[in-house]
């Protein structure tokens, strides 16, 4: 049943089809490729096949069990070893191999007799359950040169008893998988990773985020998200008095800015107006698709996609540039998220046609790599996502996708970027990257 699915993607299908139970089963086909960025669609029969097992499918979701290939032979220890995985990581341990196994073997000891399993806890064990949880090996191997202590390390770099925390973390305190460190370098350096966190992470101050074309589509997702998140939110529209921008007024924006994207005075006036606002998050979206083949493609046609697809968000970026580097003195880091296209790509085009679009999104990406290179030591990252087939204007209404459903997956991407991350098309499922 769709094993080539795993326990997570068909969760998200079960729940697609509870939000719209007027989608037929082929359509829900169909939204999976696009959102799970798979090759090729599920059959019909997977999908009717999904739904049925809906019950089962949502209790593993439930106990952390989301991965495929791999499977849990104590539920009772993977819930309560990734409980202990996560409150370590919340605090701020740093674990090892060795410390997991030791947390593994007391959380077994702890069941009762008749429904304990029979479980060597082998490296082969560890392995899967990191897998399946996502845990990558470096988070858990000691640093070259670390000493064993018994002394524990709080985040600002003061010493902590073990009853100071819960008995969980009692073991991971007490482990040489965490290093005092009386130098303050540890504590230093965790500062400056801190710094360049994606713009997601921050919880001390309101950040501020810009978008372009806020005032429908994807652009209005992101305005609402963002609005719900606590954000400072300014949104950019060509006519401040339409009526689809009157009625994205009414949702709250910390500002409403006229902008027209292709126009370079326009660019200036928007910047002059937004002068010595810290600027955290910069999300290019506003873009314009004209789909024309072989026969029908003009030199007007490609000039103006260029203009509003690759030439505007560079403009843009570089006028904003005061207001990035006003965020990352604030709080050290600031991003620019440019949406672009799979169309874009060079190696993933395998249907041709739509000269412009295709050329203006591919120039966007070029664009981005060399922001990418030139603002980086300045810890200002950038981003290139795709939304994927997206139910909007933009796609006359035929897209697989809704607004909201794109915008959550960027938005959990752009939360978990840090600078220094290679700059990659992102899928906004998964987070997948896409060759271009």
């Amino acid at each position: 049943m769709g094993k080539w699915l795993t326990v997570e993607e068909k969760f998200e299908l079960v729940m697609k089809h509870r939000r719209c139970p007027s989608l037929s089963q082929t359509k829900l086909a169909r939204w999976a490729q696009t959102a799970f960025n798979l090759s090729r669609a599920p059959l019909t029969n997977t999908v009717k096949q999904i739904l049925q097992s809906a019950p089962e499918i949502e209790e593993k979701q439930r106990l952390g069990i989301t991965k495929r290939g791999r499977d849990v032979a104590s539920p009772e220890l993977e819930v309560a070893l990734k409980s202990f995985v996560d409150a370590c990581e919340a605090d701020g341990v740093r674990l090892s191999r060795k410390l997991l196994a030791q947390k593994a073997r007391q959380i077994l000891a702890g069941l009762p007799e008749d429904t304990r399993p029979k479980m060597a806890l082998s490296v082969g064990w560890m392995t899967n359950f990191m897998a399946r949880h996502g845990l990558r090996f470096r988070q858990f191997r000691r640093r070259r040169g670390e000493t064993d202590s018994a002394d524990a390390v709080g985040q600002e770099g003061q010493s902590r008893n073990v009853s100071e925390v819960t008995d969980q973390l009692a073991l991971a305190r007490s482990t040489a998988g965490r290093q005092a460190d009386p130098t303050g370098e540890a504590t230093a350096s965790r500062r400056r990773y801190a710094s360049v966190r994606g713009p997601g992470s921050a919880t001390v101050e309101q950040r501020t985020v810009l978008i372009t074309g806020g005032n429908r589509g994807i652009g209005l997702a992101f305005v609402k998200h963002y609005i719900l998140e606590g954000w400072n939110v300014i949104a950019t529209v060509r006519d401040v008095d339409k009526a689809e921008d009157v009625r994205m007024r009414r949702l709250g924006p910390w500002k409403v800015v006229p902008l027209d994207i292709s126009e370079k005075q326009s660019i200036a006036v928007a910047a002059r107006a937004l002068e010595g606002v810290p600027i955290d998050l910069l999300i290019n979206n506003a873009g314009v698709c004209e789909n024309h083949n072989l026969e029908d493609t003009t030199s007007e046609d490609c000039v103006r996609q260029f203009e509003v697809n690759a030439l505007g968000p560079l403009l843009m970026t570089r006028a904003l540039l005061a207001n990035l580097r006003l965020a990352v003195s604030a709080r050290g880091s600031a991003f620019v998220a440019q949406i672009t296209s799979r169309m874009g790509s060079v190696a993933d085009n395998s249907s041709g046609g739509a000269y412009g679009y295709r050329a203006s999104k591919g120039a966007l990406n070029v664009f981005t790599k060399s922001l990418a290179i030139d603002l980086a030591p300045q810890n200002i990252g950038c981003l290139l996502l795709h939304p994927g087939n997206v139910n909007t204007a933009h796609g006359n209404f035929t897209g697989a996708v809704e607004p909201e459903e794109t915008v959550a997956g960027m938005a959990r991407i752009i939360a978990c970027v840090r600078v220094e991350d290679p700059l990659q098309m992102r899928h906004f499922g998964k987070g997948d990257v896409i060759d271009w």
